[in-house]
């Protein structure tokens, strides 16, 4: 399953706004945010465009456990807890990619089994 989130799409839910590398944030350039929700972690790559090559820098990276595997024993749904874990990543990426200006943030959901 795959998504397009918008910058905007969890705006509503706060949490603390991460810092760029001033070094490397370069306002004329394209930055990108992909996000890999798997069964067990989220991980999230920030990177930097060159068209001219064409190629990309990472930039920035982010992992956090979230245990979506982890299932309710009598309805096998997922539980609050882990939901609460996966949107709890899921701010601190979207704070990433808003404070690295991405352009688009592309989320991709797997699983192992």
């Amino acid at each position: 399953m795959t998504a397009d989130l918008t910058i905007d799409a969890l705006s509503n839910l706060p949490s603390p706004v991460m810092q760029p590398n001033s070094k490397i944030a370069d306002p004329n350039s394209r930055m990108l945010a992909a996000i890999d929700i798997g069964t067990n972690s989220i991980h999230m790559v920030v990177v930097k465009i060159n068209p001219a090559l064409p190629a990309f820098d990472i930039v920035d990276v982010e992992k956090s456990t979230v245990r979506l595997g982890e299932r309710c024993p009598q309805t096998g749904n997922l539980t609050t807890e882990a939901m609460a874990r996966a949107i709890a990543a899921l701010r601190r990426c979207l704070d990433m990619a808003k404070a690295w200006n991405a352009e688009h943030v592309i989320a991709v959901a797997t699983s192992a089994s």
